[in-house]
């Protein structure tokens, strides 16, 4: 698929998800549990009224995931398509690697983020809206709430400096890995011919000059060469890494959209075409329509969403 087939079917629609979220607020996951009124009378209330919360937290912590994966994905698309309509072969390098990077940090999570939320949704379901049902357990997000924390907060540290848990970045290399045994191919070398035009380096002079056996030619008209050069090589690779999180992140929307319906998604007929999401939105739809509230989880039910 040519890259401005993938840019034309995919940023309407994310573009559109980011403008209906503009303005959503999260508070959940600021909140600090207030022991002080914990009681023996109280307790598994309290407890119960403390899981929502947190659980809440955690979807706020997805969606702020998702949406802001969507808007870096926009801004670097765009970025793309302006360079390559401007024939500016450094600054589409240059974009083209920023959106490779965004593209494995984000995959880094959303590879896990849909299967847990899908693994979950009735546990979900009933700590948002009837925590009294929470009768057989309590569940831990812990790995996945690490993975969030990661995602929004990892960075490089200066020397000497301690950064908290879960707050270190990874390398570049290793993002890209994730996503590249992910059965997307070339990655690697795509970063690495990107990286070489964007640094000081022999292909970002080269990209200037017509070479022969005999003599070298000043040509500052090469760049849409170079652009089309790249965007055919690694053709697959480039679909790839827009793709695969895009639609992870689409069907992770999709799904909290059901959690909390003022959060916008795709539509249902958009996504019956992305992953399996149309069987898991359906999933939820006949638990949703069947629930009884006073009931909860049975333990094995609790038990299978707990193998996240």
């Amino acid at each position: 698929m040519e890259f401005k087939t993938i840019d034309k079917i995919y940023r309407p629609l994310i573009e559109h998800i980011v403008r209906e979220s503009n303005g959503i607020k999260y508070y959940d996951m600021f909140l600090e549990p207030d022991f002080s009124e914990l009681n023996a009378d109280k307790a598994v209330e309290i407890l119960q009224q403390l899981q929502s919360v947190y659980v809440r937290g955690i979807i706020e912590r997805s969606h702020m995931a998702c949406v802001t994966t969507l808007a870096r994905t926009s801004r670097w698309l765009s970025s793309i398509t302006h360079s390559v309509e401007d024939g500016n072969a450094l600054s589409f390098a240059s974009s083209l690697r920023g959106l490779l990077e965004s593209s494995a940090d984000s995959f880094h999570l959303m590879k896990h983020l849909h299967p847990s939320l899908a693994s979950s949704f009735k546990y979900i379901y009933i700590a948002l809206n009837y925590p009294k049902d929470l009768k057989n357990g309590l569940l831990n997000f812990e790995s996945l709430e690490n993975l969030l924390i990661h995602y929004a907060y990892a960075k490089h540290w200066k020397r000497g400096e301690q950064p908290p848990l879960h707050h270190q970045n990874k390398s570049n290399t290793e993002y890209i890995k994730c996503l590249e045994s992910f059965d997307v191919p070339g990655l690697s070398d795509l970063y690495s011919e990107l990286c070489q035009l964007t640094h000081p380096a022999s292909p970002s002079v080269f990209c200037f000059i017509d070479e022969t056996d005999n003599d070298l030619t000043f040509n500052p008209n090469r760049d849409s060469l170079v652009i089309n050069d790249i965007l055919d090589r690694y053709k697959s690779s480039i679909l790839g890494m827009i793709q695969y999180p895009l639609n992870s992140v689409l069907m992770a929307l999709a799904l909290i959209h059901r959690l909390v319906p003022e959060w916008p998604a795709m539509s249902d007929e958009v996504m019956s075409k992305i992953g399996n999401s149309a069987q898991t939105l359906s999933d939820f739809d006949k638990f949703y329509n069947e629930y009884k509230p006073g009931t909860g989880l049975s333990y094995a039910e609790l038990r299978l969403a707990s193998n996240r």
